[in-house]
């Protein structure tokens, strides 16, 4: 279950990548098709949300509030809204995930 659990993981990587993490001497067809075993699919992505206009006003307002800041300032305050940034976007972004479960 290694191959699950890497798509698990890391659900943007290819079945060519994950054969190549995992250092697997299977064909990249097997790796996929170990995937749609357990019922894991290569999909687009459900789309987020874009920031409204309130939004992008709430953040302005918060930047300019705290732009003077200290790094000690900083390092009192816990960030639990993270997401993942990516440089390289290709328009074709795909990720593995289990049947039904787009917007889990």
């Amino acid at each position: 279950m290694p191959i699950v659990i890497a798509a698990a993981v890391k659900p943007s990587l290819t079945s060519k990548q994950i054969k190549c993490e995992l250092d697997l001497s299977a064909n990249t067809k097997t790796v996929r098709r170990r995937l749609h075993d357990v019922r894991i699919r290569n999909c687009v992505p459900a789309t987020k949300p874009k920031l409204s206009e309130a939004n992008k006003l709430a953040r302005l307002l918060f930047a300019e509030d705290h732009a003077t800041w200290t790094a000690e300032d900083w390092s009192c305050v816990l960030f639990k809204d993270e997401s993942t940034f990516s440089s390289r976007w290709d328009k074709r972004q795909r990720i593995w995930r289990a049947v039904n479960t787009r917007y889990e």
